[in-house]
């Protein structure tokens, strides 16, 4: 699978590996979805791994949750017939994250 990231604010922090908004703990698993997308073959693999914690909504939304009390957010969406997890969001701990 294929992960895209919607935000500059995510961009960013993808690129750099750090954030001044988030925790280290929360950086790392947030690295550690993202891996985890790309190796899925499918979003039933995604669904197998219990340390993603992934949500599914019938809108196509999907939610990842991390270490402290953040989740990672985004949708799903197809192109060309191959999936593809659109980040959008991080949220937690009354902090907000991008879109806020």
């Amino acid at each position: 699978m294929r992960f895209r990231l919607q935000s500059e604010e995510i961009r960013s922090l993808y690129a750099t590996g750090r954030s001044s908004r988030f925790p280290s703990d929360v950086v790392m698993a947030i690295f550690g979805v993202l891996e985890a997308i790309e190796a899925a073959p499918g979003l039933s693999d995604l669904r197998s791994l219990a340390s993603l914690r992934l949500t599914t909504h019938s809108t196509g939304k999907v939610e990842f949750g991390l270490s402290s009390g953040y989740t990672l957010g985004g949708r799903q969406t197809n192109e060309a017939g191959t999936l593809i997890i659109v980040i959008e969001e991080i949220r937690g701990e009354g902090k907000g994250g991008p879109g806020d």
